[in-house]
């Protein structure tokens, strides 16, 4: 009953239940699928793998779609403008930066790369709280 008072797992359970759904629709294990979100050309991208084989790339409108939410260009922004944020307080370049949302041990998480280096986990709940917002 506790988890209902946790922002952090809702969200999460939410979003694992996206990557699930992508799943199904491309037919991979939903154990070894990962969310990969990017910055380059001035715009943030996001792309499902399996493992380490690219599946497809998914379109924002997809998500907005699939949570009920109206989509608006100015939230794609938002979603840069938070990479940059990202990149700068950990001092990574942008095109470097690599966020992943992916199942470890049976818990969806977050997690911040620079390149193929790990850095460390990140709130599923921040980073979702860009797609609602309007920069």
């Amino acid at each position: 009953m506790l988890d209902a008072f946790n922002p952090e797992k809702q969200v999460s359970k939410r979003v694992q239940r996206y990557l699930i759904h992508k799943c199904t629709e491309e037919n991979i294990d939903a154990i070894k699928a990962k969310l990969l979100i990017r910055a380059s050309e001035g715009k943030p991208s996001i792309h499902l793998y399996e493992g380490n084989l690219h599946v497809a790339r998914i379109n924002f409108k997809s998500i907005f779609d699939f949570f009920g939410m109206d989509y608006e260009e100015s939230q794609i922004n938002s979603i840069y403008d938070y990479l940059v944020e990202v990149s700068k307080a950990e001092k990574i370049e942008l095109e470097q930066i690599s966020v992943v949302i992916c199942e470890v041990k049976g818990t969806l998480g977050t997690h911040l790369y620079d390149g193929p280096k790990y850095r460390r986990k990140m709130s599923t709940l921040a980073l979702i709280a860009h797609f609602n917002s309007q920069a």
